[in-house]
Order: structure tokens, then C-alpha cells, then sequence
């Protein structure tokens, strides 16, 4: 991990990380979800309920969950970007192409 160049690394950890594995490595970790923006929610599992919200999220490794309708979802675990760190900044540019698109760009 620290060959990963970025100005800030944030790690939200998921249901089988360790906080300890993972200190020397991020400036910032959080066990549970966090809002960067009005509008803009970063979880580990996808969150419901909040149709007014973008929840950029990982957890759905077969990127098969059923997403209720009107709520806005991406889903970023591991494997469904190639196991690459996603720049934050060209994920909020990139925020109306479509998921698959999205990943594709962010590499």
C-alpha cells in the first residue's frame, strides 16, 4: 500500500478488517459510514433509505444486489474494479455515466 500515491488515503473498513492491519497505511479510517458532501455517502455495505444521496459502496462482490428503485447506488468493491484505489475527485466528475463506464474510468 505504500506505493499507492495520493494526497489523503481513506480506508472505511469492512466487516473482516482490523483496524491495526491497516494504521501505518491510511490517514484516515472509519468504521462506519461517512458523508464527504451534502450529498455524497461512503459505506462499506450499501445503505438504503437515503434516495436523495449518492452511496458510493463496496461489500456486493458479485455486484448483484438488488438496489430498491429511485435510490442511488455504486458499488466499488475490490474485485469489481480491478482491486485498484479509486480517485475520489474523478469518481464525483464521472458521477451521471453509468456504473460499468464509471469503473472503467476511474483506472
Amino acid at each position: 500500500m505504500p506505493e499507492i500515491r495520493a494526497r489523503k488515503k481513506i480506508l472505511l473498513l469492512g466487516n473482516h478488517d482490523n483496524r491495526a492491519d491497516y494504521r501505518d497505511y491510511f490517514d484516515e479510517i472509519y468504521t462506519g459510514p461517512l458523508f464527504v458532501a451534502d450529498k455524497i455517502l461512503l459505506s462499506h455495505e450499501p445503505v438504503y433509505g437515503l434516495p436523495w444521496c449518492l452511496n458510493i459502496h463496496g461489500h456486493d462482490h458479485n455486484n448483484v444486489e438488488p438496489y430498491a428503485e429511485g435510490c442511488k447506488h455504486l458499488n466499488l468493491a475490490a474485485n469489481v474494479c480491478g482491486y485498484r484505489p479509486v480517485n475520489l475527485g474523478k469518481l464525483i466528475k464521472a458521477e451521471g455515466n453509468d456504473q460499468g463506464r464509471l469503473c472503467d474510468n476511474l483506472r
